[in-house]
């Protein structure tokens, strides 16, 4: 009986040994099945990042063999999965021009090391060239290196713009040397035709005074009426001759820049120009010297202040010239109390040949405030003004300053 019992009380313990055991292996069982299912799930979201990346990612190996490409990695190389899975990828990608290349990055990259992003050269399935940026990584795990990953930009098309902005940016060079020719061409016949019309002009001019001189006498009322339009539209061809020419030499003489004292400048101008005595105008009170073409500085205030005076109609003209300085500019401004601009106006007036009131009205040839934008543009300056009809106008134009080593050098 004794031994019946222990047979049996040895039977209970290996079948609970073996309950146990059985317990411990379905544990491990369910962690492994845990643990495959943790992996699949990060393996399809692994994936879903790689499908949704947009560059072509590639997975190798501690070999440097394919493991895993993404979609965009087969469309820019024109491999399968299939194809690659498994291969190296030097052998695929990379043309005889770039294998020491590609060699060299696989060695640094096995020894633990990133490569730098580089625009490279890698070749599709068919043998086509595709320009990437390129850029890979070792994986490790602890100090192990496991595998690499590279990483593939197709910049392809913006090698394209590339070249078609190179393209471009010559053309455009060869149509600015063109109109750079056509402008210098055009400014020296302007130049030629207005010096050599001043001649017979003059002529003309001299002619009408002997008639009215020698023939008064023998020419009626009518005759004399004749002979004086006959001066005046000589006198007004040959002002506008005048100032066509000056126009015309604005840039085309290499004149120096000094130091301009604007205060005595100013007050010589005022002093040619003649205004009425109702005339009031104020000037800045102290000297003021600036680095600049002393003849262009001439024209600039000439060609304002005659404006201000002539297109005046108020009892009580009142002209200010004011004053400005910035770390950078020198800012100067005429403010007057005459007869305004309408702002629809603001950018026309600045050309050649525009006028906004006829010869009857104001006399003139349209070319003064043409001739102050273009000395102030010869300057790397900006001219505006501000006016409303009725109530006056202020004409602005800054000039950028010239360092004193500079100087010397300025010519134009």
């Amino acid at each position: 009986m004794k031994n019946e019992d222990k047979t049996k009380e040895k039977l209970i313990k290996e079948l609970v040994e073996l309950h146990r055991r059985i317990t411990e292996l379905e544990k491990l069982e369910s962690h492994r099945k845990k643990a495959e299912m943790e992996n699949e799930e990060r393996r399809l979201y692994l994936e879903a990042v790689l499908a949704d990346a947009p560059d072509a990612i590639i997975t190798m190996d501690a070999q440097h063999k394919i493991i895993m490409c993404n979609q965009v990695a087969e469309k820019l190389f024109g491999y399968s999965k299939k194809e690659t899975i498994g291969k190296n990828i030097d052998d695929l990608v990379t043309g005889a021009d770039k294998f020491e290349e590609a060699k060299l990055y696989s060695k640094q990259v096995l020894a633990g090391e990133n490569i730098p992003t580089i625009e490279t050269v890698r070749y599709r399935k068919d043998g086509t060239p595709v320009d990437v940026v390129m850029a890979g990584s070792p994986i490790l795990i602890g100090n192990e290196l496991v595998g690499a990953v590279a990483v593939y930009t197709d910049i392809t098309k913006r090698k394209q713009m590339e070249v078609e902005i190179k393209k471009y940016s010559r053309e455009l060079e060869h149509k600015i040397e063109e109109l750079r020719k056509v402008n210098d061409e055009l400014s020296q016949y302007t130049y030629a035709v207005s010096h050599d019309l001043r001649a017979p002009l003059r002529a003309l001019n001299n002619y009408c005074r002997f008639l009215q001189e020698d023939c008064s006498n023998s020419l009626d009322d009518i005759g004399q009426e004749y002979i004086q339009g006959i001066a005046e539209n000589v006198w007004h061809m040959e002002e506008l001759v005048t100032d066509l020419l000056e126009y015309s030499i604005i840039g085309r003489t290499r004149t120096k820049i000094t130091n301009v004292n604007v205060g005595k400048l100013l007050a010589r101008l005022v002093s040619q120009l003649h205004p009425d005595e109702n005339v009031e105008i104020t000037l800045p009170k102290e000297d003021i010297i600036i680095q600049a073409k002393e003849i262009q500085m001439e024209q600039i205030f000439s060609n304002l202040l005659s404006n201000a005076f002539k297109f005046n109609k108020s009892d009580n003209p009142h002209i200010i010239v004011g004053y400005k300085e910035t770390n950078n500019t020198w800012e100067f401004s005429i403010k007057d109390n005459g007869i305004g601009i309408s702002p629809k106006y603001f950018d026309k007036i600045f050309g050649i040949f525009q006028r906004l009131h006829t010869q009857e009205e104001y006399e003139g040839t349209g070319i003064g405030l043409a001739i102050v934008k273009k000395a102030v543009d010869q300057h790397s300056g900006t001219i505006w003004v501000e006016s409303t009809s009725g109530k006056g106008s202020i004409f602005t134009f800054t000039l950028p300053k010239i360092k004193a080593e500079q100087l010397d050098q300025k010519t134009g």
